[in-house]
């Protein structure tokens, strides 16, 4: 399980912890600065002891280390720990974060920067087959002729942090913008893409410039040839809604 559910679990329980406050996490440093007994420190949470030391991170780097294992330090890595050391039971910090982590997964599954890559992927694959001179009937293909080129689908309302909140417009739309929804998941999970809120793909950005110009450079479409025969792939195994 990724660090991050631990860090959660610190944030959530850090006065029965022993902390009477506390920021973070922080992206560089030590995750946490916080109070215990009274005393401004830094601290550290890691799964393992093992992990603090594959960090490399070095004794001063944090004054607590919050690890999650019962267990007490070896003795042959006591001099690399930092002084204070706070352990916590693992399986109850797991049997906390499971559900939240499922929870957080189907929302991940349906938030905006999922939808944007869905819309991309349509605008990009519409593109590559008129290009191509290929036949531009193929499910989806009412929504990749919109007029509205956003890369938020028309229809969509999503919240704080990008969470999709609901949908305005006719079922079989919807049902469509699920159908993308399932290809932009094939092709991230299989081309290594991580569309996050801040951070848009190469294939938002290239859908994104496709989108205010109208154009595609060669060397794009090229790039995005291998995308293009996936999702055909996809398009042939499943059969295409129709509405």
């Amino acid at each position: 399980m990724h660090e991050y559910w631990l860090q959660r679990y610190i944030k959530e329980h850090y006065q029965q912890i022993g902390f009477s406050r506390i920021q973070g996490p922080y992206k560089n440093g030590a995750d946490f600065r916080g109070n215990y007994h009274h005393q401004p420190l830094k601290i550290e949470a890691e799964w393992d002891y093992s992990n603090y030391i594959g960090h490399n991170h070095s004794r001063e780097f944090a004054d607590i280390l919050v690890v999650a294992t019962l267990k007490a330090a070896p003795d042959h890595l006591k001099k690399q720990l930092p002084a204070i050391i706070i352990n916590l039971d693992r399986e109850e910090v797991i049997q906390w974060a499971v559900p939240r982590q499922i929870q957080k997964n189907k929302e991940d599954y349906h938030s905006y920067p999922w939808r944007r890559l869905s819309r991309s992927l349509l605008d990009l694959y519409a593109c590559y087959l008129k290009r191509n001179h290929q036949s531009s009937e193929f499910s989806g293909s009412k929504l990749a002729l919109s007029a509205y080129k956003s890369q938020i689908p028309v229809g969509f309302r999503f919240g704080a942090g990008g969470k999709e909140e609901g949908f305005e417009g006719l079922s079989e739309y919807k049902a469509l913008w699920d159908y993308w929804l399932i290809i932009a998941h094939s092709v991230a999970n299989h081309f290594k893409l991580k569309p996050t809120l801040l951070r848009p793909t190469w294939i938002d950005r290239i859908a994104l410039f496709f989108n205010y110009t109208g154009r595609i450079r060669e060397s794009e479409i090229g790039r995005f040839k291998e995308v293009a025969s996936f999702i055909e792939g996809l398009l042939s195994q499943v059969e295409p809604w129709e509405p």
